[in-house]
């Protein structure tokens, strides 16, 4: 059976374990620019990260994901494929055919909802590369 001696040191120690200090995460931020318009990321760590590091990866990453399937650069791995005037299989990098295949997935399931062959319409009504319209286009 526990004594009263021993129960009052295991409270003691819970008390003294229980006050210290917690180390709380802290708050941190990126941010730059990157297709067109302005990016925030924000996350929580306990201990200091190399936000220098960080932002270099991030910028790096952003910059391949723009070079691979950026739709206002022409030469953009996305844009040379919707060039392709042929029926003949096309290589791609991986990252781009997860992207494709993704999206053809989700388009199946949501029953068409997301359609990846938008891009005629979208730039019919100035959403696209080519820039806004002045005046609505006839029946499309």
């Amino acid at each position: 059976m526990w004594s009263v001696s021993r129960l009052l040191l295991l409270l003691l120690l819970l008390l003294v374990v229980g006050c210290q200090p917690v180390q709380q995460a802290k708050e941190y931020q990126l941010q730059g620019k990157t297709m067109g318009t302005y990016y925030v990321v924000k996350f929580y760590s306990e201990q200091q990260p190399d936000l220098t590091a960080l932002q270099q990866e991030l910028d790096t990453e952003l910059e391949l994901i723009n070079d691979l399937m950026s739709t206002y650069r022409p030469e953009s791995e996305l844009m040379r494929f919707n060039r392709q005037q042929t029926t003949e299989p096309v290589t791609l990098t991986p990252q781009t055919a997860t992207v494709i295949a993704e999206a053809l997935r989700i388009g199946q399931q949501s029953g068409g909802i997301l359609d990846i062959t938008v891009g005629p319409l979208v730039e019919l009504w100035g959403f696209g590369a080519q820039g806004r319209i002045t005046h609505a286009p006839g029946d499309a």
